[in-house]
């Protein structure tokens, strides 16, 4: 990479992570605050930073030719620790369709809807007749001799009893049974000691936390019960202040009871909305003519000679040039100071709304209504006095033949046909519910993007390599970025350019259909399962095909947000399907080729695939516009995946140091988060944890497992590199560093260090 680009790499990349900390911030903001003016600049602040932060994150992967960056060093300049990366799901998203969202949820509940399972994976082999056989010998051996051992244990028990009942020992002294009393009592009180005076030890360097009396007295309930208090407040003074903003008598606001037939006053309708987006459009058009003017007032410069060359021009490393939301946070901004940040809010303690500001608004819209209509007004007038001035000249028949060949103009002109809607006569609520009786919408399994463990790859720190494979923490930003945020709310797809197809693709059990249902989750989307075996035997011929997939789509654009799922997307662009397959996935092939080319709004595709180099990759990729690795957990997430299951399926943390978590973790280097779970679950069972007390679990148990587990292929493992290697970002960044290994500048520094090596050679000749 030429210096050039790594600086302006630098450059926006610390400017993405700043972002990432200051939307953090602005989004807990509006999550709290209750003040619904207030709420209103600073969720358009909000959306605006969203924007800037997706640009950057765009202008990063243009320049480096990868969606994936280490960023470690930014990290420590700026003294973060990887954690501050993670890019939360806004809270708003869920809020603001709740209504919607309960009312699909129900709709799925009453059809009887299917839910998108998470796992079916086999990680265990199949056993043998003879194992099971063998399994059954130990175990049968085992109980028996447990019955015996239990029943010899009895006879000795009875047996010692009958010698100590008769040798009966007399009876202990006075004194040594003080002795024995006070021994006790002693130490009962030289243990509470001991505790008071550690905590109060403890309270003084305010390490103590006080017991709960009460399980309500938890702060972690206290904190969701005041969060629920707040959301009701939030939505009882949202209804106030859209009940002033719609008052039932016009112009008492204003005081001009008197002028109630004037036509500016009896047509006012209070928006909000309207009001801000007229202002920001404004000042974002003046920002932007300011910074053309700057362009065109700064000097051009001439390159002339290699000096010129190596100077490094300012304004190509400015990302706010054609930034179309740093002029919106502006606004934003501009707007908070101007009204909240020196307003004196001591009489407003409840921090309902102010009617001051609703009026100023109402005003303004007023004297804007007043100027259209005086300016439609003077136009007609217009009009009407050109029409009367052609007229007297006789110039009305011309003008009139010269629209008549325009109309004949026009009737020469042919439209585009459209397509024939197959369902014209069908409301979109039949259509939703045929669609789940055939078992294509389904419910997502609730799941969100932080119940996933994760953590970030600390020993990949080299930033000058080729191929940039994805840590977990990548993974999960990339799909916050690409599939979540784009989704949630429509501001964003203006000026960034959207992801509507996505390929996740890597081995079993990394979690591809795990992610899908998080997705579908975070952002309440509807969710179309057209996997080739969830639509086998459904709407069978060519124009079953026709009909499924148009009814799909259709209902799809009606019920966005919404994801169209396939699972084994290779199948459907495979060159030979398997015997074994009665599916036939290939049918629709090429239909939805046709529908993902024209793929629009808030409708994601999401293919998942374990062979994606198994087909006609071209076709693959000409559908799925972005192809993203899910990879097998390194070492750090591996250790905290047994640590938390361990913990998940029964197990306590003091039977931990009984286990060497090193030592799995490094044996379960070829295996992925679902074969770490599956093993847990295996060996963690419910009769193994009443036993866990008097045996604590060890490490062998997990060992005896693992030996039966099976491990991911080592063929496998590279050919998933091989196709990530292929994608075309990946082919542009490899071409990139290429171009690089070839610059002038490269090959006349290593032709003298060639000569100085020839002239060393002589030298030692001579």
């Amino acid at each position: 990479m030429s210096k050039d680009k790594a600086s302006s790499f630098q450059h926006i990349a610390t400017i993405y992570v700043k972002y990432i900390q200051i939307y953090k911030k602005i989004e807990q903001t509006y999550d709290q605050i209750l003040q619904p003016q207030k709420r209103r600049v600073i969720r358009e602040i909000l959306l605006a930073v969203i924007g800037r932060m997706l640009e950057a994150k765009h202008k990063m992967v243009e320049l480096e030719n990868s969606d994936f960056f280490i960023l470690s060093d930014i990290l420590l300049d700026l003294k973060l620790v990887p954690e501050d990366l993670i890019i939360p799901v806004p809270k708003f998203f869920m809020e603001d369709r709740e209504k919607q969202i309960e009312i699909n949820k129900s709709i799925l509940a009453a059809c009887n809807a299917t839910t998108l399972e998470i796992d079916k994976t086999q990680y265990f082999m199949d056993l043998t007749l003879t194992d099971a056989i063998k399994i059954f010998q130990i175990n049968e051996r085992g109980r028996q001799g447990y019955i015996r051992a239990k029943y010899m244990d009895d006879l000795k028990k009875q047996a010692k009893h009958e010698e100590e009942m008769e040798n009966n020992v007399d009876e202990m002294d006075v004194g040594d049974a003080a002795l024995k009393i006070q021994k006790t009592y002693k130490g009962f009180l030289e243990r509470n000691n001991y505790y008071d005076l550690k905590k109060k030890d403890h309270q003084f360097l305010s390490m103590w936390v006080p017991p709960l009396k009460q399980p309500d007295d938890d702060p972690i309930i206290k904190d969701q019960r005041n969060r629920e208090r707040r959301k009701v407040l939030q939505k009882q003074y949202e209804e106030e202040y859209q009940q002033a903003l719609n008052p039932k008598t016009e112009g008492e606001n204003n005081g001009e009871s008197e002028k109630k037939d004037s036509p500016a006053t009896s047509s006012i309708e209070i928006k909000k909305s309207d009001i801000t987006i007229g202002e920001t459009s404004a000042s974002a058009s003046s920002a932007n003519m300011q910074e053309s003017s700057k362009k065109n007032a700064a000097p051009k410069k001439t390159k002339k000679g290699k000096k010129v060359e190596e100077e490094v021009d300012p304004e190509e490393f400015r990302t706010d040039k054609d930034s179309k939301y740093i002029p919106l946070i502006k606004t934003g901004c501009g707007m908070y100071i101007k009204d909240w940040k020196y307003k004196n809010e001591k009489d407003n303690f409840a921090q309902k709304h102010d009617s001051e500001i609703i009026k100023n608004d109402k005003r303004r819209e007023v004297e804007s209504e007043i100027k259209v209509r005086v300016v439609e007004i003077l136009k007609d007038e217009l009009k009407n006095l050109k029409l009367a001035l052609e007229s007297g000249k006789g110039k009305k028949k011309k003008k009139g033949k010269k629209g008549k060949k325009g109309k004949k103009g026009k009737k020469g002109k042919k439209g585009k046909k459209k397509e024939k809607d197959l369902t014209a006569g069908r409301t979109i609520e039949s259509l939703y519910e045929e669609l789940i009786q055939a078992g294509i919408i389904q419910a997502p399994t609730e799941l969100h993007l932080k119940d996933f463990v994760y953590n970030y790859n600390i020993l990949d720190s080299s930033t000058d390599k080729k191929i940039v494979e994805p840590c977990l923490l990548d993974l999960h930003q990339i799909l916050t970025e690409y599939c979540i945020l784009p989704l949630g709310f429509d501001s964003i797809s203006d000026a960034i350019p959207k992801i509507n197809s996505i390929l996740l693709f890597g081995p079993k059990g990394v979690g591809k259909n795990a992610y899908v249902n998080a997705i579908a989750t975070e952002t309440g989307a509807t969710l179309f399962n057209l996997s080739p075996r969830n639509t086998m035997g459904q709407y069978p011929g060519k124009a079953g095909v026709v009909k499924m997939l148009h009814m799909v789509f259709k209902v799809a654009e009606a019920c966005a947000p919404s994801i169209i799922y396939i699972n084994e997307a290779e199948m459907v662009f495979a060159k030979k399907v398997p015997k074994d397959n009665p599916s036939d996935p290939k049918r629709i092939k090429k239909l939805l080729i046709k529908y993902a080319k024209k793929l629009k709004g808030k409708i994601l595709l999401i293919g998942t695939s374990y062979k994606p180099w198994d087909c006609d990759t071209k076709g693959l990729l000409s559908v799925f516009k972005k192809g993203i690795m899910i990879p097998k957990p390194d070492y750090n997430t591996r250790y905290l995946l047994w640590k938390y299951y361990i913990k998940y399926f029964g197990g306590e943390w003091s039977s931990l140091k009984y286990i060497n978590l090193s030592l799995l973790t490094k044996l379960t280097d070829k295996y992925t988060a679902g074969a770490i779970k599956a093993l847990c679950e295996r060996v963690i069972t419910d009769k193994r944890i009443t036993t866990n007390k008097m045996k604590p679990l060890n490490t062998q148990e997990f060992i005896m497992q693992i030996a039966e587990m099976i491990p991911i292929n080592n063929d496998d493992e590279k050919q998933f590199k091989t196709f990530f290697e292929k994608l075309p970002i990946q082919k542009r960044r490899i071409a990139s560093f290429a171009e690089a290994d070839e610059d002038p500048k490269n090959k006349k520094k290593d032709a003298k260090g060639g000569k100085k090596d020839d002239k060393s050679k002589k030298g030692k000749k001579k």
